[in-house]
């Protein structure tokens, strides 16, 4: 008895086996999920660059408005 071995063909992108009718690999859904998938690590990944920039600069205006020496009456001394 002989063994018989099958073949695998891409044939236009799809896969075809021992001349069988072409069997399409991957549809739109994955596709569709995959590109969403990324895009929420790439939205995510420049939320976790900009979110630490605006607090630490708010953090340096707080403390620049503690600091800071606001001399809103003249002060009083000799006049001319």
């Amino acid at each position: 008895m002989r063994r018989r071995t099958t073949s695998l063909v891409w044939v236009n992108g799809m896969l075809t086996m021992d001349g069988a009718a072409p069997v399409q690999q991957g549809t739109q859904a994955p596709d569709r999920v995959l590109v969403g998938i990324m895009t929420m690590f790439f939205a995510t990944l420049a939320l976790d660059i900009s979110v630490p920039a605006v607090v630490l600069s708010l953090m340096a205006v707080m403390r620049w408005l503690v600091l800071a020496e606001f001399r809103l009456v003249q002060p009083e001394g000799r006049t001319a």
